[in-house]
């Protein structure tokens, strides 16, 4: 695997203030339905991502991606929350 190679860069995901809202909101369930203990899980699957024998997006042939996280409203604020991934929260007025 070559470290050196380029990554597929996908555009940003641009969310709104209901958007966001929604999402902060939202509790999620894991893959039995129990439901999170905390509102606002946005998933872990946002960084780089590399292939065992790469990816093809727009036509080409890439090592991997980087899924960057998406621009918020500035009303709310992304956390990490370890070994879990992203918390979207209203910020404290």
């Amino acid at each position: 695997m070559d470290y050196n190679a380029p990554l597929y860069e996908n555009p940003a995901e641009v969310w709104d203030a209901a958007r966001c809202q929604r999402a902060a909101k939202h509790r999620a369930k894991d893959g039995c339905g129990t439901p999170y203990h905390f509102k606002g899980y946005i998933g872990n699957h946002y960084g780089v991502t590399r292939y065992n024998g790469g990816c093809i997006r727009a036509g080409q042939r890439w090592q991997g991606e980087n899924k960057p996280l998406p621009i918020i409203d500035p009303a709310f604020e992304l956390v990490h929350k370890p070994t879990w991934g992203w918390q979207i929260v209203a910020k404290a007025a």
